[in-house]
Parts: C-alpha cells; sequence; structure tokens
C-alpha cells in the first residue's frame, strides 16, 4: 500500500520502521568509518622512492665524480680532434655540465691534458701499468697484456689519446706552457720504464725471467714495441689484427726471457767450443801434411 502523506505519516507505520532501520545502519557506518584509524601509507617502489633511501654524496665525493667525468671527456675528445681543437667549454659540455666546470675544477687546459695523460695511465683497460702490482712477477704483467689488446682493439680512444699526448712533447721549441705539458709526459715515460724493470726484477725473483738480461735495456724495448704496435695499428687498423699480433708478441717475449732459454745457451756453448777446438786442432796437420807433399 503506497503513502501519499510521506514515509514519516502515522499512518505508513511499515514503511516509516524500514526508512529508521535504513538512517540508523548509515548512521552507524558514518560512525564506524569515523573512529576506524589509518592505515599507514605504502612505501613507494618508484625511483623516486629509491632516490631518498640512498645517503647523499659528500662534497669531496660529487668533486671526485665530476672530474672523473670531465677527464673521460677530455680523453674522448683528444682522441676525436687532438689537443689544439679540444677547448675546456667543449669538454664540460661534453661532460654534461656547464662550460665552465672543467676551468673551475683544472684550472687550466694544460693541467687538465697532464691529468688525463696520468688518469690514461693508471686506468686497467687502457693498459694503464700503474695499475697493475709487480709483485705480482711478470706473470702478471703476461696476463695483463692478453686481456689489455682485445680491449684496446675494441676502445681504442685512450691509446689514441695518450699517442697523441706522447707524440706532442716531441716538439722541441714549444711555448712555455706546452714544456710543462712535454715535462709531465717525459717524467710519465720514465716511471713507466720503472714500472716495467720492477716487473722484470720480480720476473727474475720468481723464476720466471732469466738474470743475464740488462733491465733498463728490456724496459725500454717493451715500452717501445707498445707503442710500435699500437701507432702502426691506428693508422692502418683494417690490415693489422691488433690481438692476434699483440698474443704472439707476448708469447715471444716470455720465451726470449725465459731461463730454460738461457740453460740451453749454456748447454750448447761447450758444444760449440769442442767443435772449434777439434777444427783448430785438424787444422796445423792438414797444414804440415800439405808442406810434405810439396816437398816430395
Amino acid at each position: 500500500m503506497h503513502c501519499s502523506r510521506g514515509p514519516l505519516a502515522l499512518g505508513c507505520d511499515r514503511q516509516r520502521s524500514l526508512f529508521l532501520h535504513v538512517a540508523a545502519g548509515w548512521e552507524t557506518g558514518l560512525k564506524g568509518e569515523r573512529n576506524r584509524p589509518m592505515r599507514p601509507l605504502r612505501k613507494s617502489n618508484s625511483k623516486s622512492g629509491d632516490a631518498r633511501k640512498r645517503p647523499r654524496l659528500t662534497q669531496a665525493e660529487r668533486r671526485a665524480r665530476s672530474e672523473q667525468r670531465i677527464l673521460d671527456a677530455t680523453i674522448r675528445l683528444i682522441a676525436e680532434r687532438g689537443t689544439v681543437a679540444t677547448t675546456l667549454g667543449e669538454v664540460g659540455v661534453a661532460a654534461g655540465y656547464s662550460r665552465g666546470l672543467a676551468a673551475h675544477l683544472f684550472g687550466s687546459k694544460e693541467n687538465l691534458l697532464i691529468r688525463a695523460a696520468q688518469a690514461i695511465m693508471t686506468n686497467r683497460r687502457a693498459m694503464g701499468l700503474f695499475a697493475i702490482d709487480p709483485e705480482g712477477g711478470f706473470a702478471a704483467f703476461l696476463d695483463a697484456g692478453r686481456q689489455w689488446f682485445p680491449i684496446a682493439a675494441r676502445e681504442p680512444e685512450n691509446v689514441r689519446a695518450l699517442l697523441v699526448l706522447t707524440s706532442e712533447a716531441l716538439v722541441r721549441h714549444a711555448a712555455k706552457n706546452f714544456r710543462a705539458r712535454a715535462a709531465a709526459v717525459a717524467a710519465l715515460d720514465s716511471e713507466t720504464r720503472r714500472h716495467i724493470r720492477r716487473f722484470l726484477e720480480a720476473g727474475i725473483a720468481r723464476g720466471e725471467v732469466r738474470r743475464d738480461i740488462d733491465l733498463d735495456s728490456q724496459a725500454l724495448l717493451i715500452v717501445s714495441t707498445l707503442r710500435g704496435m699500437m701507432s702502426q695499428w691506428l693508422v692502418s687498423p683494417g690490415s693489422i689484427d691488433l690481438a692476434q699480433s699483440g698474443t704472439y708478441w707476448l708469447a715471444e717475449l716470455k720465451r726470449s726471457l725465459s731461463p730454460a732459454r738461457a740453460a740451453n745457451r749454456r748447454m750448447a756453448a761447450p758444444a760449440g767450443r769442442r767443435q772449434t777446438r777439434s777444427r783448430a786442432r785438424r787444422q796445423p796437420q792438414s797444414g804440415m801434411a800439405g808442406s810434405r807433399l810439396s816437398k816430395v
């Protein structure tokens, strides 16, 4: 039965009781929502949330990271266009910073180039010999070389930049600021030879290298061969298999410096001397026989 006087009319008891029941339930629901404790927010798995967890870098760490990026960009640009066409502003932009950051961190272009050469020599992937401990002996040098030649064939920027920097040290009459760079590169070359000498000395102590070699001359030969091979390959990469040539040279170097080769020489020497003595004894006899025949 429909009540025309509305749900609150006295004559519509059934409808009024139903209305009051629904209203009471709705109010109870509101009270429950108000009294319910708030749920904790879920932790975000987004990158921004992870970034907030990471500790902030110190000023020294931020500076070291910026310097490394600047040096990496410097090496790339030197390998592409040389030192003359490389500017501090371009280095900063290539590293992803402002044009003035390279000058702010390194002071001048010459200081930046010197630091770039030093960075290459301490980079193990660039055959930075300073990154290898000589106490590992000559075997450690050979192992590093076997890994380095294939890497250099894929990533020649470091070696190309180093050869550019060292070749510019050949200029005899240079500007004052350039002479400082040439002196720094020369000092790096001297330290490189001394470092290789330490490998050889450790190799002798370990029985890997024979004792009768001239250490300084052998260190010079190793440096010269390394740079000569790289120069030849960079000029004509399509005609030289650098990895294969490097592996062959290292094997020959190991064989030539092996103590076993020196022992073989000592064993072969007495036999050679015996043959010489026997020939010397036979020569006078033949001469005497010839003189007798002539008298007859």
